[in-house]
């Protein structure tokens, strides 16, 4: 077990901002934060990398109480946060040799080793830039280079992909990817959840401090009453084709946009390819069959309808 909470508080006065947290991680999860603004995203994160002590609460990552033991655990974390700042009048090379150095890192070894992080991590053509002329998106980049220095077990990222561009974006689900095949436990704040749905196997939605569902997508969105949306993009013989998706069990709520079909898959999740076997058979020309990757996004509406439905 990489992080475990259990019964979280964190109040600022008189106001609760984590309240009765408790959740599980293990080596090679990513896991999703999502929440709107002012849910307790941040506050998680910060107490997790041991910025900040719970009010109360125990927090648990790789064996050691993040509050007693907050030196060690600090080894095994890298942190990003949303906004980074300061060491403006650095060069990139320059930032990441400070911190290279402050772990102790060999010079002989170091100087190599950062410029397989700037390769890694796209700085490579920035090498010789002040920060002060990065981009925010830049920023982020070089910030997330400067966690990998020290091989943490664990990374925290708060809004890893604000201000970065799609090829930025692309590259940081790839990275993001490859460090959790790798082992790495990956905890991602970010209201971009379209990524979230394609690099995560673990979510957990947050609404005013309460952890309301935790656990794999899967579950989750089950938990949810959030439904598994299939689109198929055919030829021609629209109507053939809604036919033949109205008549099986596996499939419901059926909607028809030009030549685009969108239908709920309520069947067994291992065996979606047979709808496509059967409008295959049935000599339909599809030219697209896709699992509808915006189930976060349509879990992260509901959750906030029925947040205003409680409050009004």
């Amino acid at each position: 077990m990489m992080i475990k909470t259990e019964h979280l508080y964190k109040k600022y006065q008189d106001k609760v901002v984590l309240d009765d947290l408790s959740m599980e991680l293990d080596s090679g999860d990513i896991c999703g934060l999502i929440g709107a603004n002012g849910s307790g995203k941040t506050i998680l994160l910060r107490i997790l990398a041991t910025l900040i002590k719970p009010t109360s609460g125990v927090v648990i990552v790789n064996g050691y109480n993040a509050v007693s033991s907050a030196a060690k655990v600090k080894s095994f974390i890298g942190y990003v946060p949303e906004i980074v700042s300061g060491y403006e009048n650095l060069k990139v090379w320059e930032y990441l040799d400070f911190f290279a150095a402050a772990y102790r890192l060999d010079r002989n070894y170091r100087t190599a080793f950062i410029t397989d992080l700037l390769e890694l991590t796209d700085l490579k053509a920035h090498r010789e830039i002040y920060i002060q002329h990065l981009s925010r998106g830049l920023k982020q980049r070089l910030c997330l280079a400067k966690t990998l220095l020290h091989d943490p077990s664990i990374f925290l990222l708060d809004e890893p992909a604000t201000g970065i561009d799609a090829k930025g974006r692309i590259e940081l689900r790839e990275l993001l990817l490859e460090l959790g095949a790798m082992g790495k436990t990956v905890v991602i704040a970010s209201n971009i959840l379209s990524d979230l749905d394609e690099i995560c196997n673990k979510v957990g939605f947050l609404n005013n401090g309460r952890l309301i569902a935790f656990g794999e997508i899967g579950s989750v969105l089950k938990q949810m009453n959030i439904p598994r949306v299939v689109e198929i993009k055919v030829l021609d013989a629209v109507d053939k084709a809604q036919t033949i998706l109205k008549e099986r069990d596996d499939i419901a709520n059926v909607k028809v946009k030009n030549n685009i079909l969108a239908a709920e898959y309520i069947g067994n999740p291992q065996e979606v390819y047979e709808v496509l076997n059967a409008l295959v058979d049935a000599e339909i020309k599809v030219l697209a069959f896709h699992e509808n990757m915006r189930r976060l996004e349509n879990a992260f509406l509901a959750l906030n309808s029925n947040s205003r439905l409680k409050t009004s």
